[in-house]
């Protein structure tokens, strides 16, 4: 589709659902489009020449709208073209005089996605690689990318491959079989396909490289190793000197080119194989101990141990925020999906997050709970919000049913649960310990705590009385606040009968921790 195309498409989706639409262009980049545009229904109005005349134009259409007694009239939608950019902050927006309209519908062009640039990717999706060094490179024009639409650069690997995207024809070949047999069935298209290669990406077969297949197993390579090499934060060391290197310039498209194999579902296996193959004939696992830090991609399966043990060493330096940046930037890893190494991360996960809850705990307990009553600490177990010591079991329920789920793992992460599990102790019973003196000072029933025996007489008696009511009570033994809690929150699907759960979970249980 091109750029043009898309561009009418999606303006004529929010005219039928929004009717008014304020297009703000500051680069200009659509003023000879908005010339020719034409819908169903549809004014345009051009702020181009004057200001003050398009807007009683966009008045009088707007006044029209669902109130004239001419149908036609009354049906009418309204598109602004202003070709400035639209207000940030409260005073640039009541200066404009088309704000107004934006409010009453939908303003189109003040987000990046909705600029030159993202639309042309969009539209042609095939083409974001050439796309983006277009811009980098200068200013394109709509025209110019509007003919990218009909620019075969290889023809004969168009008619290989049903693609000449640099990006996308090299990840088909290196993670689809049957379509790198391809490369030999068109008479010329290898030949086509190599100067593609050279141009996009800087590779070069080697000299003793006679055949497709040797070709594509050196191309996989120098892909993979590139991406690697491109990405480290640190030079590489000096055993991998001999091994061919991308420029900088190389870049966008090697990164693009990975990164489509590992996010599709059809590539993913062929990439997942490719790189072990690679992993093992560099030996990368060995010859990267020495490097410090890694870079951030996800080419190789060795770097996820590797950024494992990392995340333990900040465990161990207590520097949970370094830790948890790791586990966010892994949690969708092509390498930690594996089942094995999925639940070992999914452990690790869970216990930063409870260290980082106990730390929290702990800092506001001690800075109040030797002053504490016992109220005031069943208050701060149990608020009304959603924060409370609370979360410190919540947490520590959650790393511990992951643990049961992963028996074993030769001490990989047996340090850190058995670490969570005596700081639980820690910072639990120091809050106990102060408990059970308030209430050897003060006593047991605290007032001001709904009580569980009156919660039927409270709650589901008075619904028993309407008729035609019908009351469901569930009475649960031994269940903590925090898990009741979050049973609540899983009903909430349910409507507005869950308001009633919710608050009758949280009165019910509220002493529950503490009576177990």
């Amino acid at each position: 589709m091109s750029v043009s195309d898309f561009v009418r498409q999606q303006l004529q989706q929010r005219l039928e659902q929004h009717r008014i639409v304020v297009w703000y262009d500051s680069d200009r980049a659509f003023a000879d489009f908005i010339q020719s545009f034409q819908a169903d229904s549809c004014v345009v109005v051009s702020t181009v020449e004057s200001i003050l005349n398009s807007r009683r134009q966009a008045e009088a259409v707007y006044r029209h709208m669902n109130e004239s007694d001419d149908l036609a009239k009354a049906g009418l939608n309204l598109l602004i073209y202003v070709p400035r950019q639209r207000g940030t902050i409260e005073d640039e927006k009541r200066q404009d005089p088309f704000e107004v309209f934006a409010w009453a519908g939908v303003a189109f062009g003040d987000k990046e996605a909705e600029q030159l640039e993202s639309l042309a990717r969009q539209a042609m999706p095939e083409r974001a690689i050439e796309i983006t060094r277009l811009f980098a490179q200068g200013s394109p024009t709509l025209s110019m990318l509007d003919k990218l639409q009909f620019h075969h650069r290889s023809p004969l690997l168009l008619e290989a491959l049903g693609t000449d995207s640099p990006s996308e024809a090299i990840a088909l070949v290196l993670c689809l079989d049957e379509k790198s047999q391809r490369i030999d069935s068109v008479k010329g298209c290898l030949k086509e396909f190599l100067h593609l290669l050279a141009t996009e990406i800087g590779f070069k077969p080697l000299l003793k490289a006679k055949s497709w297949t040797e070709i594509r197993k050196q191309l996989g390579q120098y892909l993979l190793f590139n991406e690697f090499a491109l990405d480290l934060p640190c030079e590489l060391p000096q055993s991998f000197s001999g091994l061919p290197r991308a420029e900088a310039s190389h870049e966008l498209v090697i990164f693009a080119v990975c990164d489509r194999m590992r996010d599709s579902s059809d590539l993913r296996s062929g990439y997942v194989q490719l790189a072990v193959e690679v992993e093992n004939q560099l030996h990368l696992g060995n010859l990267t101990e020495n490097i410090a830090q890694l870079g951030t991609r996800d080419t190789f399966p060795f770097a996820e141990k590797r950024y494992l043990q990392q995340v333990l060493e900040y465990v161990q330096q207590n520097n949970l925020a370094d830790a948890q940046k790791i586990l966010t930037q892994r949690r969708h890893s092509i390498w930690n999906n594996h089942l094995e190494r999925g639940n070992i991360w999914m452990i690790v996960e869970r216990c930063v997050t409870f260290l980082a809850t106990s730390n929290a705990v702990e800092e506001l307990s001690k800075k109040s709970l030797q002053s504490m009553s016992l109220r005031q600490i069943i208050s701060a177990y149990a608020p009304p919000d959603r924060w409370g010591w609370a979360e410190l079991d919540r947490h520590q329920r959650l790393f511990e049913q992951s643990a049961t789920f992963y028996a074993g793992d030769g001490g990989e992460i047996e340090s850190l649960v058995e670490f969570c599990r005596r700081r639980y102790l820690e910072v639990a019973l120091a809050i106990q310990d102060r408990f059970l003196k308030c209430v050897e000072k003060e006593g047991w029933f605290p007032e001001g705590v709904l009580r569980q025996t009156q919660v039927f007489d409270q709650y589901v008696a008075p619904l028993l009385e309407q008729n035609n009511k019908k009351v469901a009570f569930f009475l649960a033994d031994s269940l903590r606040f925090e898990m009741g809690r979050d049973l609540a929150e899983a009903l909430e699907q349910l409507g507005e009968v869950e308001t009633v759960l919710k608050l009758l979970f949280y009165r019910q249980l509220h002493l529950a921790v503490w009576q177990h």
